[in-house]
């Protein structure tokens, strides 16, 4: 594997092998270090003393925290000063920077949903009702933190269906977490506050 990434830097980058040659590497030692999502998996030990499980993009938020993500970026644009604006290369280096900022989007969305579950918000479906709603302020404000919160959720999918036909495998694994597990969604979850806050 080592020998095939450092060709495929070698002849796909050139000037810019070196730091792309990191950028996968940053990938690849996250993942082995985490050994997958295996220690972030559903029950991560002493993370939730009542043992429930964790919500989707809870597990990526602890495999991609903001530091990594910050790193990931200074590879990039490192890579990026070496090599023409125009150059096929530098049409690599975007593809992959385009992957990382919908990873970012979808990241901070999930951050900023279990920033306001932690305050008491309901993040699934099935746990929003009228009074749970009502019990969380004064509508226009809970509106508003619902639909800032939104804004980022629809800018990720904006991505994804910009890149469908470019990542596909991540954009089939996303609408499966946004539609086949919609009701355990933060996404869905806000859109069930706003239908009851708008109803």
């Amino acid at each position: 594997m080592d020998d095939l990434l450092e060709d495929y830097c070698r002849k796909g980058f050139i000037a810019a092998a070196g730091p792309m040659r990191d950028y996968f590497e940053l990938w690849r030692g996250r993942w082995r270090a985490c050994e997958g999502l295996t220690h972030l998996g559903d029950k991560p030990p002493g993370d939730r003393p009542d043992g429930t499980n964790l919500m989707p993009f809870e597990q990526l938020l602890r495999l991609y925290p903001e530091s990594f993500l910050s790193e990931a970026a200074a590879c990039l644009e490192l890579a990026r000063a070496l090599v023409p604006p125009l150059s096929a290369e530098r049409r690599r280096i975007d593809f992959c920077a385009r992957a990382l900022e919908g990873t970012g989007i979808a990241l901070a969305a999930a951050r900023r949903s279990y920033a306001l579950r932690d305050q008491g918000w309901p993040m699934s479906a099935d746990a929003v009702t009228r009074d749970a709603v009502a019990a969380l302020g004064p509508a226009d404000e809970v509106r508003a933190q619902a639909l800032d919160v939104l804004r980022l959720w629809t800018s990720w999918e904006a991505c994804l269906e910009n890149s469908r036909d470019d990542f596909v495998f991540s954009f089939f694994w996303a609408r499966y977490c946004l539609d086949g597990r919609k009701r355990m969604h933060p996404h869905y979850a806000l859109l069930c506050i706003m239908k009851i806050l708008d109803g």
